[in-house]
């Protein structure tokens, strides 16, 4: 499912997951929160799920998009927190 990802696609989502919004991942990638939002929806358009619920002000990982998240970077969903424990975007290169 995950072959033909590119790289920074992967960056985007781990950035915009990790962040809680599209602008803050666009301020850690240095990209404007348009480009991330569009690169998230190609991504999901090319993955054929909805990784991010985007209803009300920030953007929330579905649970497609939780399971992907711990795919791409190997780390531990903790629904209490909704958060995953952090992992940094240099750990995408190795995925």
């Amino acid at each position: 499912m995950l072959d033909g990802i590119i790289l920074d696609q992967t960056r985007t989502f781990i950035a915009a997951a990790d962040h809680g919004s599209f602008s803050a991942a666009g301020r850690k990638l240095r990209r404007a929160q348009s480009v991330v939002s569009q690169r998230l929806a190609n991504l999901e358009a090319q993955l054929g799920v909805k990784l991010f619920d985007r209803l009300g002000r920030y953007p929330r990982l579905t649970e497609e998009g939780r399971r992907t998240r711990v795919r791409r970077c190997g780390c531990t969903w903790r629904p209490s927190a909704q958060s995953c424990n952090p992992c940094s975007i240099a750990s995408a290169r190795s995925g």
